[in-house]
């Protein structure tokens, strides 16, 4: 067997590879620096992969010719000098470039390292501006770099740009960047009449105040991107004054688009759906809206932008809580890496709220409810962010969640949570005809997060609640085939109650099988 120094180049070079995806090469960091923009004291350096060429001459001599890998960290020492030695060893390959921003004037040193990245950044294959850049002026310098010049080797880029400081005559950034293949952007616009058409990534977000204008740049953006399959936008402040002028000129038509995520913490549920509605989006699997400065999702966006989706998304499976709405294909019929989701999130809802939301859902929706087979249903929310209350259940509530329940005549599993506030979904169910989730088979409770410990003879009022639920199904000759348990484990008494009252209720005939998920020990049949 040969030893190191005689094996192939193709060997070798792949073990370098191999080396610099694991061990790159870094600075040791030894503290933080308060006075010096928070920067991570050096003291010292490992080299990493770069260590691979000690072994012997040979090594380094093909270790010295793996271009691609000196590109790579050719900023790794910050020291200009050095940079330039890596540069050369880079030869023709493009850079990765890191341009650290700063709040303060930079110090000389950091001035001689920033203009060293500016003099190279026409090079870049990777670029990375953290936070906070100065770019959104007209004499920024990092945007007297890029705005408008060529950078034909730039296949990813990230610029963190300052919200505190800008220019508004300065906003949009003309990229001409004809390789670029992922952008991450903040607080940064590429103008209409950048070079972006093979951008597959687009991650855009904004913490300065928007306007029309600039969401109609934004869509004009989207327009001349025709291949992009990744697309996330966050608006966390926008003018209002502005709001009710709002249009675009000509629909995007994109049709490589596989996933599409909007924040709006500043826009409201309509403006977001206008958004929605210019885009057109034939291939998109996920759809993610975040609405959360809106009390209920409009009807637009639970009917028209929903509606647009499910011809080619059989969704199957739904998720409804009081702060979010969930629709997946979880079946196998869809044949595809990614799982299709259209979700959306909003403000936590009150009783009245929530049961607007069913009653929306059911009146705009009605056909992608007739195929849902799974269906979780919840009263109770993220901790941190509101529930309803048990004694705010009203008789709209129960009407609503009763019609609903109605509509999803596939049904065949219902997942309730097991937690205190969710008691009162269990009491809902009691009180349902036998045409509230017709096909219903498998009632399923999830543990996990759950909060009865301390519910005084919680374990025993709750199985009363389930036993009478499932009597009543019963006698209406629809007897349930499982009864399942998954998540987490809960104390003694609710683990007691669990497998006595579960195997009561089995034995009676109220339920055909129990299956405790959590555990393969315990199954009745």
């Amino acid at each position: 067997m040969p030893d190191a120094t005689n094996l192939p180049i193709d060997v070798i070079c792949e073990v370098f590879e191999h080396a610099a995806l694991t061990d790159p090469p870094k600075r040791i960091v030894s503290g933080i620096d308060l006075v010096a923009e928070h920067v991570q004291l050096a003291r010292g350096y490992d080299l990493g992969w770069i260590l691979l060429t000690h072994t012997c001459r040979r090594w380094r001599t093909i270790g010295l010719n793996m271009a691609s890998l000196w590109a790579d960290i050719v900023m790794v020492f910050r020291n200009p000098v050095v940079a330039e030695e890596l540069v050369l060893r880079a030869r023709e390959c493009g850079l990765t470039l890191q341009v650290d921003g700063c709040y303060q004037e930079r110090t000389p040193r950091q001035q001689l390292w920033f203009d060293w990245a500016m003099q190279y950044v026409h090079r870049a294959r990777i670029l990375h501006c953290f936070y906070p850049q100065d770019i959104n002026h007209v004499d920024a310098a990092l945007r007297i770099a890029l705005h408008g010049h060529s950078l034909p080797t730039l296949t990813s880029v990230d610029i963190q740009g300052d919200f505190l400081q800008y220019d508004r005559d300065a906003f949009a950034l003309e990229l001409v960047a004809p390789a670029l293949l992922v952008a991450n952007l903040l607080n940064v616009l590429p103008s209409p009449t950048s070079t972006l058409q093979n951008l597959r990534e687009l991650n855009l977000q904004f913490a300065v105040e928007l306007n029309q204008e600039d969401l109609s740049g934004i869509v004009a953006l989207l327009q001349e991107v025709p291949k992009v399959e990744t697309l996330t936008l966050l608006v966390a402040r926008y003018d209002p004054v502005s709001s009710q002028q709002l249009s675009f000129h000509g629909r995007v038509q994109l049709d490589y688009l596989k996933r599409i995520e909007i924040t709006s913490g500043a826009l409201d549920a309509d403006l977001t759906c206008n958004l929605l509605e210019y885009i057109s989006t034939p291939c998109a699997e996920v759809v993610r809206v975040d609405t959360c400065s809106a009390d209920v999702p409009s009807q637009r966006l639970l009917g028209d932008v929903l509606q647009q989706y499910f011809p080619r998304l059989p969704f199957d499976s739904l998720f409804i809580s009081t702060d979010k709405l969930t629709f997946k294909t979880a079946g196998l019929a869809f044949k595809s890496s990614t799982t299709p989701t259209f979700t959306v999130t909003f403000k936590p809802l009150n009783s009245e709220s929530y049961a607007e939301l069913l009653t929306s859902l059911d009146m705009c929706a009605p056909d992608v409810l007739l195929h849902i087979q799974q269906c979780e249903l919840s009263l109770s929310s993220d901790p941190r962010r509101g529930h309803v209350e048990h004694a705010e259940i009203t008789a709209r509530t129960t009407d609503a969640v009763d019609r609903l329940g109605q509509a999803l005549v596939d049904a065949t599993l219902l997942v309730l949570p097991l937690r205190l506030l969710d008691q009162s979904m269990l009491h809902l169910l009691v009180q349902q005809a036998i045409s509230f989730f017709p096909s219903l088979a498998t009632l399923r409770i999830d543990t996990s997060n759950g909060d009865f410990e301390d519910w005084k003879d919680g374990a025993q009022l709750w199985w009363d609640a389930m036993r009478e639920a499932l009597t009543l199904r019963t006698k209406a000759g629809s007897t349930l085939q499982r009864l399942e348990m998954v998540g987490t484990r809960l104390s003694e008494d609710w683990e007691s109650a669990w497998r006595v009252r579960a195997e009561e209720c089995r034995a009676l005939g109220l339920v055909q099988k129990i299956v405790d998920g959590r555990s393969s020990t315990l199954t009745y049949s």
